[in-house]
């Protein structure tokens, strides 16, 4: 439980500085998929993040606003 609360505030301090240079571009989707997402072809994700990455998958042709948890 410790190592999720630690991995989540990590994750939150870095989307926080990040964010404005990974907005709508591929570095988002390689920063979700090194967190464990799965992520298809050609999705664009725009502002928000996704909360607990390993346990979302997002098909092909998506485009993503928002947070998304699981």
């Amino acid at each position: 439980m410790w190592r999720f609360e630690i991995a989540y505030e990590v994750e939150g301090l870095v989307m926080d500085m990040m964010e404005p240079l990974l907005i709508g571009n591929p570095l988002a989707n390689w920063w979700y998929r090194a967190m464990g997402a799965t992520i298809g072809k050609r999705v664009c994700l725009l502002r928000g993040f996704l909360m607990e990455a390993d346990l979302i998958t997002i098909g092909d042709d998506a485009t993503v606003e928002g947070v998304l948890q699981t």
